[in-house]
């Protein structure tokens, strides 16, 4: 299944964006913390990026540096401890 998803385009900003906001949201929610605040954040790291990679590389490692990366953001953006 790797092998076929290496073969596709990983998916587009907008796309990784609401992938990982939908994954994140529940957390800073639970902070006050609004989707669209969120939102602002994660498309900035994901323009951080030159490339995300084949559709594998997206959901294997990819999507989990952006979301760690959104989280240190977030949390010295909000002074959380999350």
């Amino acid at each position: 299944m790797m092998d076929a998803m290496s073969s596709q385009p990983s998916p587009n900003t907008q796309e990784a964006s609401q992938y990982i906001v939908d994954k994140l949201k529940t957390d800073y929610n639970n902070y006050g913390v609004s989707e669209d605040d969120l939102r602002f954040v994660v498309v900035d790291e994901l323009n951080k990026f030159d490339n995300l990679g084949s559709l594998a590389a997206w959901y294997s490692i990819t999507s989990s540096l952006v979301m760690k990366n959104v989280r240190n953001s977030m949390n010295k953006k909000f002074n959380l401890k999350i």
